[in-house]
């Protein structure tokens, strides 16, 4: 029975890499569409794949037009024989002919960003983790009402998120389609989304794993937040939550421009796809 690029491709994902069924199958049907699968195909079977998800990234005053290289694999059978490197070179060529800006990718394996340096990335964005005790917060305002993300508010919550991704001086900007869908993931794994109220207006938004690690954090003042990481921290039962920043610490993700008139940017990019840790 002839399958879809689509069921191969997600064949192909399954065979690669050590996701849950549950994972795979949100992402390619919430996140996969064809116009963004580049494949590679072998008397009709698909032996290697990666898909490019469309994302505005802020570099300064600018926003540039990204795609982020995802699900990059090639069929056990097939690697080591130049397939790869011939899929990355042609996704190279259509997106920037396509008048895109730069592309990004997160290296899996630390050697890997040896291996992706070979087809002009270089290292732009870090991460780390800061760690802060429950006993180092009080709270400091009682006016906040601090809730669960009800569904009813996602409207207004990606608001407020893509209001504070842009006041950011660099990072990546979610599109509404992406929020929506990366939510569902994010709640699929057990974890936590917290929105923080004044006046009935969102000054705070969190992304919370169970474990106490903050993936995104946004709160309008520090007040607010101390307020609201202990809330986080009483709600979830840890009493220690590790927070992620863009300190230049542990390497991160890669980006390859399409011209040299764009340069990696020096103020380290804020990453996160809340769907990679």
């Amino acid at each position: 029975m002839m399958t879809t690029i689509k069921e191969q491709t997600k064949e192909l994902w399954l065979s690669t890499f050590d996701d849950t069924v549950e994972f795979v199958d949100f992402y390619f049907d919430e996140i996969y569409a064809d116009k963004i699968n580049y494949t590679i195909q072998d008397n009709g079977r698909v032996i290697s794949a990666l898909q490019t998800i469309p994302f505005d990234f802020k570099v300064g005053n600018k926003l540039l037009k990204t795609a982020y290289l995802s699900g990059v694999c090639t069929d056990k059978l097939h690697r080591n024989c130049g397939f790869m490197g011939k899929l990355m070179r042609h996704t190279h060529d259509d997106l920037f002919d396509k008048g895109i800006d730069a592309i990004f990718l997160i290296p899996a394996e630390p050697y890997l960003f040896d291996v992706y340096a070979k087809y002009g990335y270089k290292t732009a964005f870090y991460k780390a983790y800061s760690s802060i005790s429950v006993d180092m917060l009080q709270v400091k305002d009682y006016s906040l009402k601090i809730s669960e993300l009800d569904t009813s508010s996602f409207d207004l919550a990606y608001s407020y998120l893509y209001k504070k991704q842009l006041q950011q001086p660099s990072g990546i900007i979610f599109g509404e389609r992406y929020f929506h869908s990366v939510i569902k993931a994010f709640l699929l794994e057990k974890n936590k989304i917290f929105v923080v109220e004044k006046a009935n207006e969102i000054v705070g938004i969190s992304f919370v794993t169970l474990t106490g690690k903050l993936l995104l954090l946004f709160a309008e003042n520090d007040d607010i937040r101390q307020t609201f990481l202990r809330h986080i921290a009483d709600s979830i039962g840890q009493n220690t939550l590790s927070i992620k920043s863009n300190i230049k610490g542990e390497r991160y993700g890669m980006m390859l421009f399409n011209t040299t008139n764009h340069l990696v940017p020096t103020d380290n990019p804020f990453v996160t796809l809340l769907l990679d840790e």
